[in-house]
């Protein structure tokens, strides 16, 4: 049996858009970003939807990346989840 939480909220970007960021500028920005954060290629792969998967990271570099996207401006939605299996 596995049991799920999740909770999403919505993080504004405390200041305005430093410019109009195409899909494209923003995954080069994201890279960029987890690169200066000590992250391995290893670390990041792509999925099939387009999404972007880290492994092995902690807490501290995902908050650096979110904090670097909302001083560009960006809005965040965070869903935080959590499974648990019960065996």
């Amino acid at each position: 049996m596995v049991i799920s939480v999740s909770d999403t909220f919505e993080q504004k970007a405390a200041c305005e858009r430093k410019a109009n960021i195409n899909q494209k500028r923003l995954q080069k920005e994201i890279l960029k970003t987890i690169k200066k954060n000590g992250l391995k290629p290893s670390d990041v792969n792509w999925n099939e939807q387009g999404h972007l998967e880290l492994k092995n990271s902690n807490s501290l570099k995902l908050h650096s990346l979110m904090l670097s996207m909302e001083e560009l401006g960006l809005n965040l939605n965070v869903t935080k989840k959590t499974l648990i299996e019960i065996s």
